[in-house]
């Protein structure tokens, strides 16, 4: 059963569609949604690979064993690493 994701109420409504995709209204705090499964990875497997990162494992044998691209990852890494250096 849908439910919406902000305040979980059950009873949710269609309303109209955006980009080919259904759109939702929750009747209780009349928030509008369009998805309602979660993305990205589960919080456990984000823990183990920071884990698995911190013991000497590089990121693309971690990338590798979970099948996700490791670039996004690279992009942040490397965007903390600018804001760090440059906060001087």
């Amino acid at each position: 059963m849908k439910q919406c994701p902000r305040c979980q109420w059950t009873p949710i409504v269609k309303n109209g569609f955006a980009n080919q995709k259904q759109r939702y209204k929750c009747k209780q705090c009349e928030y509008q949604f369009t998805r309602t499964t979660p993305r990205g990875h589960p919080p456990a497997h984000k823990k183990l690979t920071v884990l698995l990162y911190c013991h000497g494992m590089s990121m693309n044998a971690i990338s590798k064993l979970f099948q996700a691209s490791s670039t996004p990852v690279a992009l942040e890494l490397d965007e903390m690493w600018h804001y760090i250096k440059n906060k001087k």
